[in-house]
């Protein structure tokens, strides 16, 4: 009998934290908002790619880059701006600053970069930002 009364209770108790959990959900309650301010890094060898759809969103990322290359391509794609700042830059191996721009309009920028030294280090700064951003730094093929 007290087996019975158990399995029941933790029976009851799963079904309503399952029911719970579904209410409090944003992203079954609201599925625009799946995926927004959640930024996905990726951060290979020869490769470094940044990309977030965000919604007031702020940010303070500082990564270490692996090249072993200076023939690269940079791509920085802004859409859907409507709100806040930041800034990217990408400093060399001696701490030089070979790219930079402010993310504060849409704007497409594609270029490609040769330094005399590798890229080391990226800096994202987001504060209070609103819109898309695509940044890519890879090995140029």
């Amino acid at each position: 009998m007290k087996n019975k009364i158990l399995i029941a209770s933790l029976i009851g108790f799963t079904l309503s934290l399952s029911f719970y959990s579904c209410v409090i959900e944003d992203g079954i309650n609201n599925p625009e908002n799946v995926g927004k301010n959640f930024p996905v890094i990726v951060n290979t060898l020869n490769t470094f790619t940044f990309t977030v759809d965000a919604d007031d969103f702020s940010l303070t990322r500082n990564e270490t880059l692996s090249f072993d290359t200076d023939s690269l391509t940079i791509t920085l794609v802004v859409s859907s701006y409507s709100a806040g700042s930041g800034s990217i830059v990408v400093r060399n191996s001696v701490n030089e600053i070979f790219f930079s721009d402010n993310l504060n309009s849409n704007k497409v920028v594609t270029l490609p970069a040769a330094t005399e030294n590798t890229p080391k280090s990226v800096a994202i700064t987001l504060s209070n930002f609103r819109g898309k951003i695509s940044f890519v730094v890879t090995k140029k093929k």
